[in-house]
């Protein structure tokens, strides 16, 4: 009897670490993924904000090649119109990403809230500081996260 008490207090902790391990790992892959979408989040916004009017087809690719699915299909469509309307208006912009975090997460996308800063300017007119927010949508595609989804916010 006592050995059967035994046993079983063993196989109760046996089962209580297996459970406890598999939950550890399923938050590291989680933790893993924030990380990985706060990382490309901050990449894209960059991408978007780093542009010069010499360099706009590569800055543009950049960003495209950044994204996945439909963003990735529209971006590619208006990519010669984007890139045109850089080149004529001579812009040039720096930007910086001073703060961001996760809204929201799933196992396969998160959705991050970026704040940022840019450094604006053009052949017409003044330079200007600005202030942005955006919600940018981190999806897995393969083994990579790319963007899925970017919106302004205010």
């Amino acid at each position: 009897m006592l050995r059967t008490l035994a046993a079983a207090v063993l196989l109760a902790l046996a089962a209580a670490t297996t459970v406890l391990t598999v939950g550890h790992r399923a938050d590291d892959r989680r933790e893993a993924f924030a990380r990985q979408a706060e990382s490309t989040a901050r990449q894209s916004v960059l991408a978007i904000l780093d542009i010069d009017a010499g360099s706009a087809r590569a800055d543009a690719q950049r960003f495209v090649d950044a994204s996945a699915g439909e963003f990735r299909t529209a971006m590619s469509a208006q990519l010669d119109n984007y890139v045109r309307a850089l080149q004529q208006s001579h812009v040039t912009s720096t930007g910086e990403v001073p703060a961001i975090g996760i809204e929201s997460q799933t196992e396969d996308s998160a959705v991050v809230l970026v704040a940022a800063r840019t450094h604006v300017s053009t052949s017409g007119g003044a330079a200007q500081d600005r202030n942005v927010r955006l919600l940018v949508t981190v999806t897995r595609d393969g083994g990579a996260a790319k963007l899925t989804r970017l919106e302004f916010v205010s």
